[in-house]
């Protein structure tokens, strides 16, 4: 003998019931996500520059400029080392001057999530500092003050990580800083994001009776109902 919960010209089982039950469930609630944040013009190639030291003035595509900076070929780079060879394409950008900083929203802030920001920065003619920062609206949600870069030369590859923050709601935005020196240059600019959770909306009621109408035939199941918990024999 075996419980039969609907009975539509044979017998639904326990287990598939349970099993209607679990996709149903699994179609509302939150999932949590791991994936790549796009930064636009991440690498400072979508403007046409120069072979020359400086490429342009002004603000790259994708980027907020103040004060002063641009895009760049660093041949400086070569007459004191080498580039790493992580560095995408040709061009870096770069900022010169006190209060000089390019800024790029990059979408919603979620404050269940973990946050990955890295880049690569260097000093061009003088040792120089810079600054890159999170910020979610106008709070700061991570930053980080660079010690002496010196001139002609790379950071290796940084990392500046965000956990969860309940407190603070708005726009995600990335800062690059000049703090000293003559010039700073950035590239490999990317953004990662881990223990997202996003909410998935709860479907309709229509939907909902397409799935269970669908898990129905799938169990083999049809005709019209005839009855409520019968037993079977």
């Amino acid at each position: 003998m075996s419980l039969c919960y609907f009975q539509i010209g044979g017998c639904m089982t326990k287990n598939v019931f349970k099993f209607i039950f679990l996709v149903l469930v699994a179609f509302s609630g939150k999932v949590s996500l791991a994936f790549v944040i796009p930064v636009v013009n991440g690498s400072f190639e979508a403007d046409t520059g120069s072979d020359s030291s400086h490429g342009y003035y002004g603000s790259p595509s994708g980027w907020t400029l103040t004060g002063s900076g641009g895009a760049e070929n660093p041949l400086f780079v070569a007459r004191s080392g080498s580039i790493p060879s992580t560095i995408s394409g040709k061009q870096v950008g770069w900022l010169q001057g006190t209060g000089s900083m390019f800024v790029q929203q990059v979408g919603q802030y979620d404050p269940t999530a973990t946050y990955e920001f890295q880049y690569f920065a260097g000093a061009y003619y003088r040792t120089g500092t810079y600054q890159v920062q999170l910020l979610v609206g106008d709070s700061v949600l991570a930053s980080y003050l660079s010690g002496a870069v010196q001139a002609g030369e790379w950071d290796s590859m940084q990392s500046l990580s965000a956990g969860p923050n309940s407190l603070l709601s708005g726009q995600l935005s990335i800062a690059l800083k000049f703090i000293s020196g003559y010039e700073i240059v950035w590239d490999s600019i990317s953004l990662n994001v881990s223990n997202s959770s996003i909410s998935v909306p709860e479907p309709t009621t229509p939907m909902l009776m397409i799935w269970v109408l669908a898990l129905l035939a799938l169990g083999g199941v049809r005709n019209n109902i005839q009855g409520l918990y019968r037993m079977k024999a």
